[in-house]
């Protein structure tokens, strides 16, 4: 070897020894930050001792002589667990992340600042009771005497960047609620989005892509939309504003079943709600006791009162109502930007200015204007002002900013319930968002309310922006509680709610244009109408069901349009012979999704253009129409003097479909697997990104499923990243199922784990149970828990 390569392949190596170092490095330093279990361990601001043991999972059960201490311990675990993720949660709420990342995070936190959703948590906590006020300081507290106390360092992700924690507040924690609401109200983006295929279809097009029975709402004044719908770039960077993570989603299931309908003789109530997938994952299993009370189930970490939970008298679960709960108005600005046009002169913006500091370059001042519709949202990405007429602006109402919102008080409320009445009674407190509460107590009793605040529209139907200085578009209120849809102790004996509509035609106020597919609900119902009683097991089982009712809808049709030659290829003899269920380990489920994917894009792409990116998901109803009732959009309007027929189209998109499935594993179909692709990722935001450490803390995992299933298995289309094609980005990372006739028998499974550290026995402890179907039960102290560690207040 020359003596230049001889140099080179000693570079090559000395760099490969200082990558495996600083790797072993990470990995040791994450093996000391485990915390401290058993013990005794003196804490300030503790009232009481708290005993705290963990079972083998890692799930606590903490016993306490006080509520306040319960919620202390509470926050003192959540510390010790999900610190960083605790404290990446409220910077991201804050629109503080740029501080510890830099300037790669500046448009979110420019976004964050502009929702002002920290703001509103620091305005909503003196409005709380007094015994909700005293849980979220107790929490906090605890919060903060773990970080005093701890005698193992910080977790990595606060050494590799750079920072200390600061002191936990109640606004930190409720900031996550916040968060959550946002996640779930995506109105507004569907507003945007609605308006950027202005400029590109005419309204009877794009009402077919999200279709209603309702009469269309009021034309906006034709000046103000023309300005709004000249600037797609402004829509675009407007719809893509929200990181992945953050953006709407539009799935989760609860059913409940009467004592009638359960060999128990007393309610079931099943809940899985659908977020992203996670590491570590959004939920924390918990059981806390004190004389007289007990809560066990899901909670959040940063948050003190438990989310989907028992308190050993009634147990509750949600679904987001997709009720249309945001509104954008366009408003009309004066030359200076300093005021709003109204429906007789101007008024004047309330407006002040924001500090954005960054760990890598200097600090950002941003203004945030706000007219007496909400806060100028077009002002958040710095992209629309450069773009957008400086006259013209997009306000964002929400009853998140109602000076009355406090919807931590119905969670607090919650926790004390005893019966229906006041299960309604904290309900009734719920502002945003709008979820589908599912209810049972322990004397029989099964319901649900759409709890939360829906507006009365003026006019319109939610779906458009109006102009802001009219007197007609403006809000009347909120729908009245008592006229919610809600119904308690139904003559069946069966609720079930997917996101599904949720009221009939006759009821009186609009909750929203348009529903997710009722796919989940339709075999949820099938399931259920299989057989008059269901032990515990055998409810929670229907979790796991995998069966793709668009696969069992669409295929016949597809199949049928087919040539014969087509239909005689092997892998289209198997499809049709398929079960229809998305199992990981057959090849018949990968076809018919990468089928489903580009006879997406050959539907809708030419008409909607860049916003093919937010409409490319497989959708039921929408290619049935089309096959059925428009055939006209088969054509693809970018190949001029062409016609493409829907058969033409149906046929290309599987054929592009197996020609690329060849060139990605191989030419005999029968060695493809739906889970090779098909893989939950549960990446680590910090960990995930450092060589060779992000392989070895790997827990991706092949998994069932697809975006219908009832075991929700939502996918990446991967059309910007192959490489994410199929991934598993989106379901139950929790599963609950609540046995009412001996709630300490209710089963629970979240996923990745209970741990926030990479090297934590229980980090990942729980995906293959996740997703193969285990359960695990919050029992309290068992003779199989260990030591117990002693939290005591300081003598």
């Amino acid at each position: 070897m020359r003596r230049g390569g001889l140099w080179v392949a000693r570079g090559v190596a000395l760099v490969m020894l200082l990558a495996i170092i600083a790797a072993l490095a990470i990995l040791f330093y994450l093996r000391s930050a485990l915390p401290q279990t058993e013990g005794r361990l003196e804490t300030p601001g503790l009232l009481q001792p708290v005993e705290i043991w963990r079972d083998g999972n890692g799930i606590p059960t903490l016993r306490a002589r006080n509520e306040p201490d319960a919620y202390f311990a509470l926050g003192f675990l959540h510390a010790q667990d999900r610190l960083w993720q605790m404290d990446s949660m409220r910077r991201i709420g804050a629109g503080r992340l740029s501080e510890v990342v830099g300037s790669a995070t500046l448009n979110l936190d420019r976004m964050m600042r502009t929702l002002e959703l920290y703001r509103v948590a620091q305005a909503m906590y003196p409005r709380l009771s007094d015994g909700a006020q005293a849980a979220l300081a107790a929490y906090a507290k605890g919060v903060n005497a773990q970080l005093s106390t701890r005698l193992a360092p910080l977790p990595a992700a606060f050494q590799i960047l750079n920072y200390e924690p600061e002191p936990w507040t109640p606004a930190d924690s409720i900031v996550w609620g916040n968060l959550m609401a946002l996640q779930l109200s995506g109105d507004w983006r569907e507003e945007i989005l609605r308006m950027q295929l202005s400029g590109r279809l005419d309204e009877a097009a794009i009402d077919f892509l999200w279709p209603s029975d309702l009469p269309d709402s009021p034309t906006t004044l034709e000046s103000a939309a023309t300005k709004v719908r000249t600037s797609t770039a402004v829509l675009e960077s407007l719809s893509k504003a929200l990181p992945w993570s953050l953006g709407p989603k539009s799935a989760s299931n609860w059913w409940v079943l009467s004592g009638d309908r359960s060999t128990t003789g007393a309610p079931l109530l099943a809940n899985d709600p659908h977020l992203a997938l996670s590491a570590p994952g959004t939920w924390y299993l918990a059981r806390l006791e004190w004389p007289g009370q007990v809560l066990a189930g899901v909670t959040a970490p940063g948050v003190p009162f438990p989310i989907i939970a028992h308190n050993g008298r009634i147990a509750w679960g949600f679904t987001t109502t997709h009720s249309d709960t945001q509104d954008l108005f366009i408003e009309q600005l004066s030359a200076d930007g300093l005021s709003s046009r109204t429906e007789q002169n101007w008024e004047p913006l309330q407006i002040r200015e924001e500090v954005i500091e960054s760990a890598d370059g200097p600090p950002v001042t941003i203004q945030v204007r706000r007219s007496r519709h909400g806060i100028l949202i077009s002002d958040a990405v710095s992209e629309v002002k450069n773009i957008l007429d400086s006259q013209v602006a997009l306000a964002l109402s929400w009853p998140l900013y109602d000076p009355e919102s406090r919807s931590p008080e119905a969670f607090y409320r919650l926790t004390k319930a005893a019966d229906r009445a006041e299960f309604l009674d904290a309900m009734r407190l719920m502002s945003v968002p709008q979820q589908n509460v599912a209810y049972a107590d322990g004397g029989g009793g099964i319901g649900f309310i759409s709890a939360g605040w829906t507006p009365i529209r003026r006019s319109g139907d939610g779906s458009r922006a109006l102009p802001g200085w009219s007197a007609d578009s403006g809000w009347n209120g909120y729908i009245p509680f008592e006229d919610l849809p809600q119904v308690f102790d139904p003559e069946g004996g069966t609720l079930i709610n997917a996101n599904n509509r949720v009221a009939g035609d006759g009821y009186p106020y609009l909750l929203s244009r348009y529903f997710p597919d009722p796919a989940r609900f339709e075999r949820i119902a099938e399931r259920l109408a299989k057989q008059q009683s269901f032990n515990p097991m055998e409810a929670a089982a229907i979790q796991l069901d995998i069966l793709s009712i668009t696969a069992r809808d669409l295929l016949p049709l597809l199949l049928s349009q087919l040539s014969e030659k087509d239909r005689q290829r092997p892998e289209i003899t198997a499809l049709a012979a398929w079960d229809h269920r998305m199992s990981r380990d057959r090849p018949e489920p990968l076809i018919f999704a990468a089928w489903m994917r580009h006879l997406m894009r050959a539907l809708i792409a030419d008409e909607v253009g860049t916003a093919f990116d937010d409409l490319a998901r497989p959708d039921r109803r929408l290619i049935l129409r089309i096959l059925e009732e428009a055939p006209e959009w088969c054509d693809d309007v970018s190949t001029l003097h062409i016609h493409e027929a829907c058969t033409e189209q149906i046929a290309t998109a599987l054929l592009q479909s197996l020609d690329e499935l060849r060139s990605r594993l191989g030419g005999d179909w029968r060695q493809w697997r739906w889970g090779q692709f098909h893989l939950a990722p549960f990446q680590h935001p910090v960990f995930g990104r450092v060589p060779l450490v992000a392989d070895a803390l790997s827990l991706a995992i092949e998994t069932d499923g697809w975006d219908d299933t009832v075991s929700r298995g939502g996918t990446a289309l991967g059309w910007s990243d192959p490489n994410r094609m199929f991934q598993h980005r989106h379901g139950a990372a929790l599963r609950a199922l609540f046995d009412l006739s001996n709630l300490d028998q209710s089963l629970f499974m979240i996923a990745p784990g209970q741990s926030d550290n990479p090297l934590s026995p229980y980090y990942g402890n729980f995906v293959t149970r996740w997703r193969d179907g285990h359960y695990v039960k919050l029992v309290g102290k068992t003779t199989a828990q260990g030591p117990a560690l002693l939290l005591t207040p300081v003598q």
